[in-house]
């Protein structure tokens, strides 16, 4: 059963469609955004790749994204 609310087509021009024409054109040139703070399962993949401990893969992850400006 639907809940009734149908989601909008997104508008040419507005700054929804502007974000993702940003985010399109990043993805293309091979770069990707993350996020300020590391989900705990970003955190648990490093843990799991590296064999290190949750507080140094928060260490990595935070020189990284710093590294990156």
């Amino acid at each position: 059963m639907s809940s009734g609310t149908a989601l909008k087509p997104i508008e040419p021009g507005s700054a929804l469609a502007v974000a993702l024409d940003v985010v399109e054109a990043i993805s293309r040139a091979g770069q990707v955004v993350v996020p300020n703070r590391p989900t705990k399962a970003m955190i648990d993949a490093g843990v799991e790749a590296g064999g290190i401990s949750r507080p140094v893969a928060l260490k990595v992850f935070r020189a990284m994204v710093a590294a990156a400006g």
